[in-house]
């Protein structure tokens, strides 16, 4: 061997070869190794996503023709490596335990397409059948016949592992894109076991997780980020990096009860340029070096890089763990750092207003890029002469009377004290549409205006020069 890296992958290739040439070691070696795969893939996600619905290794019934359009007439039946569900999230995984071929790793155009199509394309297509039956039929209908109900299912992810480390190849989606072997409808986040291992010892909170696959599954990142190694991405995530500007005018075109896009909205967009990421793995390596014994020296983790006080809330609003809470969790740490201490400070600041007036005080702030992850967050507060009963109700309804006039995705509502303390939360992921019932709510509550309401402006990467005037 050149190098001790290199270690794992030259016994792996010597021990398959040889077991091939006997066919029932290699059937048992083979079943072995998907199934490894497939409880390793599952155990280092279920860790970071507590009380999730596991659903792993199951069957369920697809269409196997046009014809079949009712969930009870399906006959085609598919398997899926496991659904993850945690309100209205839903993780997909499939494992692909096949490997590169001596050839395809020599760089053999043809070669290496087809085992790229047989790890990279194949699971992505897997995942999005299941994704496309769960939006299509709200639910599966199983090989035992029964039915999981999954109506509520809001937002759904695919991570497609394989034993295969593809550094160079996973790590350009865009270019994945463009040769064909994958599509921008659903785009999964593909990793190596390896990798995933690490970045699951890495993250410290659920939130974290489901943020970086909102990010790293964005069609552009790997346009906008250039990087051999998915540790660099993910270390460049936990620096509160790794974000695309949107381009505002389609943000305009999708959402445009959000507002006009603003000049410097359009000067970010236009201006950001391709960013090459080079090695960022140094602190983790120096982190587990220390756990091993190897170096003596204490080294702090790599962690989220995030205003505290916000960390706080969300750490709060985790261990509440009400509905709703890791979805909006990640979108409350999707903020840039202005906004997260606005956000993380706005009830303190209210709860003010409430103990010098006596009155109750909110504010309501939308958000999003386009349709599907647009958000409505209100923070609200009750005074002490108010039963928190009737405050609660008035936060629901004025949560869902304004999310129903903005026609948004979904609405979080925080209720504080008096003094400042969270007491209660509210949650509304009903899909935007007509509703005679929430236009009576809308025309008995009083609102403003979409006008009158202003965003929070998106994440966006401090330069240098900002970062010295603060």
């Amino acid at each position: 061997m050149v190098h001790h890296a290199l270690l794992v992958p030259a016994i792996r290739e010597r021990v398959e070869d040889a077991l091939r040439h006997h066919t029932a070691a290699w059937n048992t070696y083979s079943k072995h190794r998907g199934a490894h795969l497939e409880a390793e893939a599952a155990r280092l996600i279920t860790v970071h996503l507590p009380g999730c619905a596991q659903h792993l290794g199951f069957e369920y019934f697809v269409p196997a023709r046009d014809t079949e359009t009712d969930p009870a007439s399906y006959t085609k039946l598919v398997e899926s490596d496991g659904l993850l569900l945690l309100d209205d999230i839903a993780i997909i995984i499939e494992a692909k335990a096949v490997a590169l071929r001596p050839r395809s790793r020599t760089g053999d155009p043809l070669r290496l397409r087809q085992d790229l199509r047989r790890i990279v394309t194949d699971a992505a297509d897997q995942g999005d059948r299941l994704r496309r039956r769960i939006l299509h039929d709200r639910g599966l209908r199983l090989r035992d016949e029964t039915w999981l109900d999954l109506t509520t299912i809001r937002e759904i992810h695919t991570v497609a592992v394989s034993l295969e480390d593809l550094s160079g190849i996973a790590t350009i989606t865009s270019e994945l894109v463009t040769s064909g072997l994958l599509t921008t409808d659903d785009l999964p986040w593909t990793v190596s076991l390896h990798d995933l291992r690490i970045i699951s010892e890495l993250i410290d909170r659920p939130t974290e997780l489901l943020l970086y696959l909102r990010r790293r599954t964005e069609p552009d990142t790997t346009r906008r980020f250039h990087a051999v190694d998915e540790l660099d991405f993910f270390l460049h995530f936990l620096a509160a990096q790794l974000y695309v500007e949107p381009d505002p005018d389609e943000v305009h075109d999708a959402l445009p009860q959000l507002g006009t896009p603003r000049t410097r909205d359009r000067r970010r967009h236009r201006q950001q340029g391709l960013e090459l990421l080079t090695s960022l793995t140094n602190p983790p390596d120096a982190w587990y070096f220390h756990q091993l014994g190897i170096r003596t020296t204490p080294i702090d983790k790599p962690r989220m890089k995030a205003n505290p006080a916000m960390l706080n809330l969300i750490d709060e609003l985790a261990e509440r763990r009400d509905p709703g809470w890791l979805a909006m969790t990640a979108t409350l740490l999707h903020l840039d750092g202005s906004a997260q201490r606005r956000c993380a400070t706005l009830g303190t600041h209210l709860a003010a207003q409430t103990r010098s007036d006596g009155l109750p005080h909110n504010q309501a702030i939308p958000m999003g890029t386009r349709r599907g992850d647009s958000v409505l967050l209100v923070l609200m507060t009750t005074p002490p002469t108010v039963p928190t009963t009737a405050s609660q109700q008035r936060l629901r309804e004025y949560t869902t009377a304004k999310k129903h006039q903005l026609q948004l995705d979904r609405s979080f509502g925080l209720l504080y004290d008096s003094q400042g303390r969270l007491i209660s939360t509210s949650y509304d992921n009903r899909a935007p549409g007509p509703d005679p019932v929430l236009d009576a709510l809308c025309s008995r509550i009083p609102l403003k205006g979409p006008e009158a309401f202003q965003g929070f402006p998106p994440p966006r990467r401090r330069t240098r020069s900002s970062r010295k005037r603060r």
